[in-house]
């Protein structure tokens, strides 16, 4: 709408008016429970204390929430939660070559923000390009160095896991004979596969 012209000119004020709805968003889940390091002693004591204390009714729904609601206490006094610290992307391959080389791009791209020059401009990508080749080379030789480790005594989550989420899977550099690379993991993972492997 246009106001009254009181803003002693020529101009006329307009004011707007918007409607606008606030976004609800869902609360983040908390983090699963870490089963591995419960007190399992605890958690029996606290859902026995229960029982002796307490005795079921008539009504099942009042029945089934004091229960599930007994059964989270216990939960949350006996079973601490997994850490919620997000993996690094590279946290299968990195390690201090990868650190130093991070530390070499920030450090020119520093430098081209400071300079800001085309010769500094060519300085970092030239860096780039010889820090992105370093990189598959490592990723290359961190991904044949746990293919090397399948054998029948590893867990099916930890394949399924470096494979699914691609947190290892890499380009191998061209340098590298793809026949010969697949024949030694071949002759490696049949070495470890044998039958005189297995667990008697």
């Amino acid at each position: 709408m246009v106001d009254p012209p009181t803003l002693t000119s020529d101009h006329y004020a307009i004011r707007i008016s918007l409607e606008l709805r606030t976004r609800s968003y869902a609360p983040r889940p908390l983090p699963g429970w870490n089963t591995k390091k419960a007190d399992w002693r605890k958690f029996e004591s606290h859902l026995q204390g229960w029982h002796d204390e307490n005795e079921m009714g008539g009504d099942l729904d009042a029945n089934f929430s004091a229960f599930t609601n007994t059964v989270n206490k216990a939960a949350e006094k006996s079973i601490p939660r997994k850490r919620t610290g997000a993996r690094r992307r590279d946290y299968c391959f990195y390690c201090d070559e990868i650190r130093e080389q991070n530390r070499r791009i920030n450090k020119h791209r520093k430098l081209h923000r400071r300079n800001f020059t085309a010769e500094s401009l060519s300085l970092l990508w030239k860096v780039i390009q010889h820090v992105k080749e370093i990189l598959r080379r490592v990723k290359a030789e961190k991904w044949y160095e746990w293919c090397s480790t399948i054998d029948e005594h590893i867990k099916l989550g930890e394949i399924w896991g470096n494979i699914n989420t691609g947190k290892m899977t890499t380009r191998p550099p061209a340098r590298l004979d793809p026949f010969e690379d697949a024949e030694r993991l071949n002759n490696n993972f049949a070495a470890r596969a044998t039958t005189t492997s297995l667990p008697m």
